[in-house]
């Protein structure tokens, strides 16, 4: 905390307070390299009751964890995306209802699992303005549209 007070401060920033801001360095080098040896020695007098396995698993979960909340995440994001943008396809009138589900389908198909085209698709597609009767307008839509 003295180091970073040190660098912070602009009152701080003469000779003597670089020579205090080494002599800091020096004492964590101390410390730290105190506690190194105390982990290496207490490993090497206990090796014979550390179980690896258990220690790899301990190391190791927290990790996979981390990576299956994110993925996990991730697709919630998409999901409620989807969501949103079908529940706002469903409400427009100019939308014909046998048309729908295809139109719905092929947003899926373009869009697939890209957060960022989905989160365009809607407005810059003109999906919610454009009067969607036929599979071809479908079609026609999804290919004039840019990203």
């Amino acid at each position: 905390m003295m180091i970073a007070i040190i660098d912070v401060k602009p009152e701080f920033k003469g000779d003597n307070y670089k020579r205090i801001k080494s002599f800091l360095y020096v004492i964590i080098s101390i410390i730290v390299f105190y506690w190194l040896y105390n982990s290496i020695k207490l490993i090497i007098d206990d090796l014979h009751n550390i179980d690896i396995s258990l220690l790899v698993k301990e190391l190791i979960l927290p990790s996979i964890y981390s990576i299956s909340f994110i993925i996990v995440m991730y697709f919630m994001v998409i999901y409620s995306m989807y969501e949103v943008m079908f529940i706002r396809i469903g409400f427009k009138k100019i939308i014909n209802d046998k048309v729908r589900p295809y139109l719905k389908f092929r947003i899926l198909v373009f869009c697939n699992i890209n957060i960022v085209r989905i989160q365009k698709f809607i407005e810059k597609s003109g999906v919610l303005t454009t009067y969607i009767n036929t599979k071809k307008d479908v079609k026609q839509l999804i290919k004039n549209y840019k990203y």
